[in-house]
């Protein structure tokens, strides 16, 4: 295959490898700041949290779990509607959704509220990190190359 090749969008558009990998480089920077706000910022406040509330560090913990049950449940319909919606309205929902579950974090005081917001967080996250950046990977990379691409990125 060339040095350049086309786009599954549009198929006689020629885009450079420079560009490919501009691309995967904007995939690192949404792993590192958006995920990585989203998901690091929550294990910091467990032991402020469990001392303040006076939760269980195993009752307080399980926002992890429920969040990851969460978005591997709703990863798959995610991933369908990165197909048949518009992608950049489907990242902004998912900063949305993951904006608002630290605004019920800043509200929460019962595990209930707790448990939402982490919930709503990991949601949020599948849209512009779980299922996104494997999307403009497979739309900006032929099959070769792919892989490599997606591992940088991740």
């Amino acid at each position: 295959m060339p040095s350049s090749s086309s786009t599954a969008n549009h198929p006689t558009r020629t885009v450079s490898n420079a560009y490919k990998y501009f691309m995967v480089f904007l995939c690192m920077l949404t792993q590192a700041i958006p995920y990585g706000i989203a998901q690091n910022i929550q294990p910091l406040f467990i032991h402020p949290l469990v001392n303040t509330f006076h939760f269980t560090l195993a009752s307080y913990t399980l926002i992890f779990t429920f969040g990851a049950v969460a978005a591997s449940i709703t990863s798959p319909f995610i991933g369908k509607g990165l197909q048949k919606f518009n992608f950049r309205l489907m990242y902004i929902i998912g900063i949305g959704l993951s904006a608002l579950a630290y605004v019920i974090f800043g509200f929460s005081t019962k595990l209930s509220g707790f448990y939402t917001a982490a919930i709503v967080c990991m949601i949020g996250s599948t849209f512009f990190s779980g299922q996104g950046v494997p999307w403009v990977i497979n739309h900006w990379f032929p099959l070769k190359g792919r892989g490599a691409a997606l591992g940088i990125a991740f």
